[in-house]
C-alpha cells in the first residue's frame, strides 16, 4: 500500500498542531486526534478496496440491487452494534 503523499501531508499537518501545544492545546489535540482517526479509517478504506479487487479477479459481477441490500445489512447491523 503506497501511503506517501496524502499521508505524508496528514503527518505534516499533525506534527504543525504539535509544534503549537504550548500555545493551543485543546484545540491542537482535537485536530491531532481527528486527523488520527481519519488516517487509520482512510487505511481501512484502502485495505478494503484492494481485497475487492483481489476477489474481482474470481468472482462474477453481481446486480446493483443486491450490492444495494448489502449496503443496507451492512449499514442496520453496524448502526444496531454501535
Amino acid at each position: 500500500m503506497e501511503e506517501s503523499d496524502g499521508f505524508d501531508k496528514l503527518d505534516a499537518l499533525i506534527d504543525k498542531f504539535t509544534n503549537k501545544m504550548e500555545t493551543h492545546p485543546q484545540l491542537c489535540r482535537v485536530w491531532i486526534n481527528y486527523i488520527t482517526i481519519k488516517k487509520i479509517r482512510l487505511r481501512k478504506i484502502i485495505r478494503q478496496g484492494e481485497e475487492t479487487l483481489r476477489t474481482l479477479e474470481t468472482t462474477d459481477d453481481i446486480p446493483l440491487h443486491s450490492i444495494a441490500l448489502l449496503y443496507m445489512i451492512e449499514k442496520y447491523t453496524n448502526d444496531t452494534n454501535a
